[in-house]
């Protein structure tokens, strides 16, 4: 082959290794067709606009605002792409969307929803493992959501100089439409692609939500500042980037402590709470137990159904976790298949009663093609023998190797932290 014709080809080999074409069929499908559609919408409304000096100065003032706070939020953004999982993630370019929204026709809101979101991957997720289908969705969800927001408005008569009330509804009505019109696409989308075993694993948590709330809000404020006293935009642009850090730090403590994959704690999330709550019922005298879950055969998994078929049963163990425990328990994703809890304030008896539920549970999941699971756990209890949370880890893998040589799917129980595996 000639040097040329290597050259010639590899655009058209780098098209057909994207990710897009190995998605489930109905979720590529729906993808493409809310895509064609957001460009179709997106070609019309600006073939229909017919901006006036001041639209397009706003609109200027409005795309130079998102430039500069994407610069000064740079390092935090890349953290959030670099943490980013099948999850309804906040979409902190709203305070300017939703902005242009109220304030220039519905078009070039779009189109700055569009260019906007372009412009942060470009800027901040280069290097960083993303998925490009996945950015070129999240930004269509968005720019939908924004047209639909405008039209909302202006239907609505936001536009109304003089009569505040009507033009308050109509800020309200498409602050709505803009979120709930793109958070369920973008749900939706997920959902097809990923095929996570709940709904509830896919929608934000509700530290996201807030934040996303606040930024829908904070952007009808900004629109009112621009329209008002336009002179104000430096302030509240030092304003919202303050704000922003923080708000991003704390959203990342949070993303950086979950595990992508089951939504539960990482490793060492985990232990830093689960060395409070020990700490916290050693003071007060309360009796704690920690489970150490191990999924049987789960290799096999792997290698029969595939990964993603693993990452389903991941999942599907963790909706267990969730739904069976307290929700101040400290359950955590411990490395690989294997998954552990501590109990505070639980004593032997109520451990017994919450492994054998949690073993019943997962041995009922159902997964396509028969695949069936099952769980071994060892269990732990503090006590004189065992007190540090490392001491009770040990207990628990002594008693879950104990579980596994008894023929699996069993609970069983050490009350020495003696070393038993080779």
């Amino acid at each position: 082959m000639a040097p040329g014709d290597d050259a010639t080809r590899r655009p058209i080999l780098r098209v057909r290794d994207w990710d897009l074409w190995s998605l489930d069929a109905s979720g590529r499908r729906f993808m493409l067709a809310v895509e064609l559609a957001a460009v179709i919408i997106l070609v019309v409304a600006l073939t229909a606009a017919d901006p006036t000096s001041t639209d397009l100065a706003r609109l200027a003032t409005l795309a130079g605002l998102a430039v500069v706070f994407t610069e000064s939020v740079a390092y935090f953004s890349r953290l959030r792409h670099w943490l980013g999982g099948d999850r309804v993630r906040a979409d902190y370019l709203s305070v300017w969307t939703v902005a242009a929204a109220l304030l220039v026709p519905a078009g070039y809101a779009g189109l700055l929803t569009a260019l906007g979101s372009a412009y942060v991957v470009l800027r901040t997720g280069r290097g960083q493992g993303l998925r490009p289908y996945r950015e070129v969705f999240s930004a269509t969800t968005a720019t939908l959501g924004i047209l639909a927001a405008s039209a909302t408005y202006h239907a609505l008569g936001g536009l109304a100089p003089a009569n505040e009330p009507v033009r308050a509804a109509a800020t309200v009505a498409a602050v709505l439409t803009s979120g709930v019109l793109s958070l369920c696409l973008l749900t939706a989308g997920i959902m097809l692609v990923v095929r996570p075993p709940t709904l509830r694993s896919v929608l934000p948590n509700r530290d996201v939500a807030a934040f996303e709330i606040a930024s829908l809000i904070v952007g009808a404020l900004t629109a009112d500042v621009i329209r008002h006293t336009a002179w104000l935009t430096p302030a509240l642009l030092i304003l919202l980037g303050v704000l922003q850090r923080s708000a991003m730090v704390s959203v990342l403590e949070v993303e950086a402590g979950t595990d992508d994959k089951t939504g539960l704690l990482t490793a060492g999330a985990w232990r830093r709470l689960a060395d409070r709550h020990l700490a916290r019922s050693s003071h007060n005298g309360e009796p704690s137990s920690l489970l150490l879950i191990d999924l049987d055969h789960f290799k096999q998994v792997n290698d029969t159904h595939g990964h993603l078929a693993g990452d389903e049963a991941l999942r599907a163990v963790a909706e267990c976790l969730r739904t069976d425990l307290r929700g101040h328990d400290a359950v955590g994703r411990y490395g690989g298949e294997e998954f552990v809890v501590l109990l505070p304030g639980i004593d032997r008896a109520g451990a017994l009663g919450i492994a054998l539920r949690l073993t019943s549970c997962i041995r009922g999941l159902a997964f396509g093609g028969g695949m069936r699971l099952t769980a071994s756990i060892g269990v732990a209890i503090a006590s004189e023998a065992a007190r540090t949370l490392d001491e009770l880890i040990a207990t628990a893998d002594v008693a879950l190797y104990a579980a596994k040589a008894s023929g699996r799917d069993q609970v069983r129980f050490c009350d020495s932290p003696t070393p038993a595996r080779g």
